[in-house]
């Protein structure tokens, strides 16, 4: 488990492995800090505080939530202080003070950050974040396949292609996936590859949905 530094403004901290746990994605600047999800580990806990001493961060600070999933949602109690935003379904699970139902902004004077709604197979009410300039976009669990139906993962043939517009709008140099990245280059080169894989074979196989195997 490690903290990695993506950009100037950006980085993360890593899952702690043999644990469904997601990344915490942390933004900083002059005015405050974002954190996007809440990871769901004591050590990570740990390792953002050492991180966050080190760095000197400033509050307030936010708290963005990808999704209502409960990994990343597990350490919400501890953001107690930060102000949340997140969507209208994530709201009926947890405390949401901003909720996004458009394209929001945060300004934290040397970074701007977009919190963008996002199309998903995988979870209702999705969101993602971009830092504006730096191009690094925190995906969540957005980009992954619903989990459970019929004991078969699968991707909506709709959802996906509204998804796979709001992804090429955003021309990322880096995005960070919740968990395993599905990229074999993590930049828009990998991400086009993968939407253009994908886009191929939900076509062929017809249907609302695309069974994955």
């Amino acid at each position: 488990m490690e903290y990695k530094e993506l950009s100037p403004h950006s980085g993360y901290i890593s899952e702690e492995p043999g644990l469904i746990c997601p990344k915490i994605g942390l933004i900083y600047g002059r005015g405050g800090t974002i954190y996007f999800d809440t990871g769901a580990s004591l050590k990570q806990l740990r390792l953002l505080e050492e991180v966050r001493a080190k760095k000197g961060f400033r509050n307030p600070s936010y708290l963005v939530i990808s999704h209502f999933h409960a990994d990343h949602i597990a350490n919400f109690a501890y953001f107690s202080t930060c102000r949340v935003y997140g969507s209208k379904t994530t709201a009926q699970r947890i405390r949401v003070d901003e909720t996004v139902h458009e394209t929001a902004a945060i300004d934290l004077g040397d970074v701007k950050v977009e919190i963008i709604p996002f199309p998903s197979s995988h979870a209702k009410g999705s969101l993602i974040l971009r830092l504006v300039g730096e191009e690094v976009v925190f995906l969540g669990d957005g980009v992954y396949e619903a989990v459970g139906f019929e004991e078969k993962d699968y991707y909506d043939r709709s959802l996906f292609f509204e998804m796979a517009l709001v992804i090429r709008s955003l021309n990322a140099a880096h995005y960070v996936f919740g968990h395993e990245s599905l990229l074999t280059v993590d930049d828009q080169k990998g991400m086009e590859r993968f939407l253009g894989e994908m886009e191929g074979k939900i076509k062929a196989a017809g249907g609302p949905r695309f069974y994955v195997d």
